[in-house]
């Protein structure tokens, strides 16, 4: 691999000590690092789930490596955040960069470096990502110089495009840079939706080849999807709630399921009765279309990674000491269905994900009876009347009537629930009562349903899948028949 050859060649220590990749870390912008820290995370939250730096995506440069601060890096006032600070330069390194680019960028760096300080930062490092990449022997002489001209004591990584190319030419940065940071899950939300940048399968094959080879690593974890018009995919930078997804769950569609690998991928139509917050909303009866990873998702990302730093993973073989860890990227407002919030990612980094917890309440037996659903858990999985459901089941009788209530659809079977063909009222044995997504803190409850039958055996059960697709079941409720078996 192109890439791996030429991260192996320009990644490492080249003996002045600086430590590169401890601990996880978060990856955010000015303003968005001031709303969580003021507005929403607990005071030493980020040190006590083990984030041990932040990445501050605040930064640009000209052509020429004149260093441009994002406005929102300028009018920061004092830090509360006692993290060591990556700051995050983008750039473009074109086949006019001019070798005194590393210089001019090193001296901008250290006007920051003292500037952040005075406001309580401390800059422990910089990734430069390039985004636009024309490898050439003065490109080669800008990066090495752009090393030796910062402090010693600077970190300097690197964050490159898949199509790195000139191998050859890129080696002769040698040790130039002291970590790479690599997207393993995810994307960032201004590029065009890719569903191949959220299969793990693919890219953990690569992060493996670069764990194998030594490269010190961070590995960029997105929490975030996006919300689109389900018409013609345009992005939507709109707001929608889980509360508004609960209340569309009828409608919600698993079609575009296809696109769902390690993230759920469905479309839905937005309800009435949700009014325009902070953020607008879209207009009731749109048709939308929402990519997101959940906790769940973003839990098996963080766990294989750990597997790859213990030397655990199934390719890997013994441990290499690769010293690989993550970085949180892209949060939403915990309210948000379109991904999870910083909180929420830090306690998947903690303690892991919280599967979906089904609580199954019956009202009344023998006759007639309500359910009522509640998920106290994180969402379950996208699914149609097969795979998310409560069953009533019936031995000793028939189901007469079902009311499915805030259920949106139903069906009757007979007494084979494996059985596609559908029963009538009258003569059925199961009422399946369906839904296709519970989001969190969802709760459902039926209409009554009528049993008719002697002395009838009822069980009532719910069962679900959970994003990642594994079977999740309540207890079962049953109504028992011959009373000396109550006894």
């Amino acid at each position: 691999m192109v890439l791996a050859a030429w991260l192996a060649a320009a990644c490492g220590d080249d003996g002045r000590g600086r430590e590169a990749t401890v601990g996880a870390a978060v990856w955010w912008t000015p303003e968005e690092r001031t709303e969580w820290t003021t507005q929403r995370l607990e005071a030493g939250r980020l040190r006590r789930s083990g984030i041990a730096a932040q990445f501050l995506d605040a930064a640009s440069t000209q052509l020429d490596g004149t260093l441009i601060p994002a406005d929102e890096l300028a009018r920061a006032g004092r830090r509360s955040v006692q993290l060591p600070v990556h700051l995050v330069v983008r750039s473009r390194l074109l086949a006019s960069t001019p070798e005194e680019w590393g210089e001019t960028l090193a001296t901008s760096l250290r006007g920051l470096r003292l500037d952040l300080g005075n406001r309580g930062d401390d800059l422990a490092g910089v990734l430069l990502w390039i985004e636009d990449l024309e490898l050439g022997e003065a490109q080669v002489a800008a990066l090495r110089r752009l090393r030796r001209e910062l402090e010693d004591d600077l970190a300097l990584g690197v964050l490159a495009p898949d199509d790195v190319a000139a191998s050859e030419v890129a080696r002769q940065t040698g040790k130039s840079f002291d970590y790479a940071v690599v997207e393993l899950y995810g994307q960032p939300p201004d590029q065009a939706d890719m569903p191949i940048r959220w299969e793990l399968s693919r890219a953990l094959p690569r992060l493996r080849e670069l764990v194998g080879l030594g490269v010190p690593l961070r590995a960029v974890v997105r929490c975030s999807g996006r919300l689109v018009a389900a018409s013609n995919g345009t992005v939507l930078d709109l707001a929608v709630e889980r509360a508004a997804l609960r209340a569309a769950a009828g409608s919600v569609d698993g079609a575009f399921r296809f696109e769902g690998y390690d993230r759920q991928v469905f479309s839905f139509t937005f309800p009435s009765g949700f009014e325009p917050g902070e953020s607008p909303s879209p207009r009731a009866g749109s048709a939308l279309r929402i990519s997101r990873p959940t906790a769940q998702h973003v839990g098996r990302a963080l766990r294989s990674l750990a597997e790859l730093d213990a030397g655990e993973d199934a390719g890997g073989g013994d441990s290499v000491g690769s010293r690989v860890a993550p970085i949180l990227a892209g949060f939403v407002d915990a309210q948000s269905a379109v991904g999870i919030g910083l909180e929420e990612a830090l306690d998947v980094l903690v303690s892991g994900p919280r599967p979906p917890r089904l609580e199954l309440e019956v009202e009344g037996g023998g006759s007639r009876l309500r359910v009522a659903l509640a998920n106290r858990g994180g969402p379950t999985g996208v699914g149609q009347v097969r795979f998310n459901f409560v069953d009533v089941t019936v031995d000793g009788g028939v189901v007469a009537q079902v009311d499915p209530g805030e259920f949106p659809r139903y069906s009757l079977g007979g007494s084979n629930p494996s059985s596609r063909s559908e029963m009538r009222l009258g003569s059925a044995r199961i009422a399946r009562l369906a839904v296709p997504l519970l989001e969190q803190d969802a709760e459902l409850r039926s209409g009554y349903i009528s049993i008719r039958g002697s002395r009838p055996r009822i069980e009532v059960q719910a069962s679900f899948v959970d994003p990642l697709g594994n079977r999740v079941e309540s207890s079962p409720w049953i109504w028992p028949s011959p009373p000396e078996e109550s006894r």
